[in-house]
């Protein structure tokens, strides 16, 4: 079921440890230099999104270069996902639209962003969320 070689993911990783010290000290430094940043600003947007690409471009780079096809998702797999999917859309559908109205968030009925609010609020909060999301791209990146 692997999509990489064994050889190409031990290379991967072997390259990758190497780089961990640098990785943490640089991802600790964006955590707290981007947490900083005003929520919902341009400079909190255009942070997040330069390395989000960086990702994606990597991953992308890193596939062309595998010699063997990804397998397909199969049908449990597809259904397990939909039903994540489904319901968290639902979910928050119908929180978004039992509050008094779309501009006022109701504790009666909690949209995901407002369940965040309490965390993304500080910019220790908001620190730690973008680190943990940077460690966990390192995490994918390294399967």
């Amino acid at each position: 079921m692997a999509v990489f070689s064994h050889e190409s993911a031990e290379r991967r990783r072997a390259a990758m440890t190497g780089l961990l010290i640098p990785a943490l000290i640089t991802g600790l430094a964006y955590a707290l230099v981007v947490g900083s940043f005003q929520r919902y600003s341009w400079p909190a947007t255009i942070a997040v999104c330069i390395p989000a690409a960086a990702g994606v471009i990597v991953a992308w780079w890193v596939s062309a270069g595998s010699e063997s096809e990804p397998e397909r998702l199969g049908r449990a797999g597809v259904a397990a996902w939909a039903v994540v999917w489904v319901g968290a859309s639902a979910w928050e559908l119908t929180a978004l639209y039992l509050q008094p109205s779309l501009s006022t968030d109701s504790y009666a009925h909690p949209t995901l962003s407002y369940l965040a609010d309490p965390v993304l609020a500080s910019v220790p909060g908001r620190a730690v969320v973008l680190f943990g999301w940077l460690a966990f791209g390192w995490y994918l990146a390294r399967r």
